[in-house]
C-alpha cells in the first residue's frame, strides 16, 4: 500500500471536472456515485485516502455539489461508509423522511443504498470505508444504524467522531496501513455496544447478548475450518470471557462448542454428499473442517446422523 494518496479535480470544463470527480468518487466508494455542480463558484477539489486491510479512510475539501448513488447493482458493493462533514448536509434515502445532518454529525450507510447527498456550501468530509466482512462481525444486521440519526448516549458521538479524526491524523502520519483495522474494529465495538437511548437496562443487556451471539456465530461460520478454532480463541477475538460467550449463545440454544462442533459437521455432512468430493478421503474431509482427529470425527458424525461417515456417504451415492 502506497501510504496517503492524492487526487485533484483541476479541469478548467466545470463539466469535466465533475465527471472526474464522480470517477474518483465512485472507485473510492465502489459504488456508481455522481457529482453535480450547484451554484456558480466551484474551487478545484481534492481528495485524500489512506487504505488499510479491508479498511480505508478518506478526507476531500469539495465544491457545493450534489452527490447521487442510485444504488444499482454493483459487483463491488459490499462496504459500508461512515460519513461525517464540516457544514450541514442533506441526505436523501429512498423511502425515508429527508434528513438534515448538522456539522460533524455522523451517518452510516451501505454501498449500494439509494441516496442523494445535497450540500450547498464549500465543505470538508471525512469517510470511514469498512468491507462488509469486518463490519458485520460487529453489527450482523445493520438495518437500525443505516441512515439514520444515531444520536448515541453517554458521549459516545463525541468518541466515535474523535476515532475518525484519529483514523485521519495516522493516514497523515503514514501509518494507517499499520492501525487501520484495529481503529475500525474499535470503531464498530463501540457502535454495536452502545445502547440505544431510552432503553431499559433489561432491554440493553439482552440487545448486547444478542448482538454477541450474532457476532459470535459468524465468527464461527467464517472460521470453523481452522482446528486452532476453540472457545477460548474466539472470547480472546472478542476481547470477552469465555462465560460471557457462552451467556450470548445461550440465546440460540446451543453452548459455543456444541455450534463450532455442529457447524464443522454441517460442513462435512455437505463435502460427503458432494460428487466432487469423491476422490477425497473422510479423513481429509474431516481435517478439512477442522477436526483433529479422525477418530472423534466418526463418533461425533455417527452422532449427529446415526451411522459413520462412510455408510453415509454411500448412501448419498444412491439416492
Amino acid at each position: 500500500m502506497a501510504g496517503l494518496q492524492v487526487a485533484e479535480a483541476r479541469s478548467p470544463n466545470l463539466t469535466e471536472r465533475f465527471r472526474e470527480l464522480s470517477s474518483w468518487i465512485s472507485e473510492n466508494f465502489s459504488a456508481p456515485w455522481r457529482a453535480e455542480p450547484i451554484g456558480a463558484e466551484h474551487s478545484p477539489s481534492t481528495i485524500q485516502w489512506a487504505s488499510s486491510d479491508g479498511v480505508t479512510i478518506s478526507r476531500a475539501c469539495m465544491s457545493p455539489l450534489r452527490l447521487l448513488n442510485p444504488g444499482r447493482d454493483h459487483k463491488h458493493s459490499d462496504q459500508y461508509y461512515v460519513y461525517t462533514a464540516n457544514q450541514p448536509t442533506l441526505l436523501k434515502i429512498t423511502g425515508r423522511p429527508l434528513l438534515h445532518l448538522q456539522p460533524e454529525e455522523l451517518v452510516i450507510l451501505a454501498a449500494d443504498t439509494p441516496c442523494e447527498y445535497l450540500m450547498s456550501r464549500h465543505y470538508i468530509t471525512s469517510s470511514l470505508v469498512i468491507e462488509s466482512d469486518l463490519f458485520h462481525q460487529y453489527l450482523p444486521d445493520p438495518v437500525s444504524v443505516l441512515g439514520r440519526r444515531l444520536a448515541l448516549p453517554c458521549g459516545i458521538d463525541a468518541v466515535l467522531q474523535r476515532t475518525m479524526m484519529s483514523a485521519w491524523e495516522l493516514s497523515a502520519a503514514g501509518m494507517f496501513e499499520a492501525t487501520g483495522r484495529k481503529l475500525a474494529r474499535s470503531f464498530l465495538e463501540l457502535l454495536a455496544l452502545a445502547p440505544l437511548p431510552k432503553e431499559s437496562e433489561e432491554r440493553r443487556r439482552s440487545s448486547g447478548l444478542s448482538i454477541r451471539c450474532s457476532q459470535v456465530r459468524a465468527f464461527i461460520d467464517k472460521n470453523f475450518s481452522l482446528p486452532s478454532l476453540t472457545v477460548m480463541s474466539v472470547a480472546e477475538h472478542f476481547q470477552l470471557s469465555p462465560r460471557y460467550i457462552q451467556q450470548a449463545l445461550s440465546l440460540g440454544g446451543v453452548t459455543p462448542g456444541e455450534y463450532l462442533r455442529n457447524r464443522r459437521l454441517e460442513a462435512a455432512a455437505c463435502l460427503l454428499r458432494d460428487p466432487s468430493q469423491s476422490r477425497r478421503t473422510i479423513t481429509q474431509i474431516a481435517f478439512d473442517c477442522g477436526f483433529n482427529s479422525s477418530g472423534y470425527f466418526a463418533t461425533e458424525f455417527r452422532r449427529a446422523h446415526g451411522v459413520s461417515p462412510r455408510a453415509y456417504r454411500a448412501a448419498a451415492r444412491l439416492s
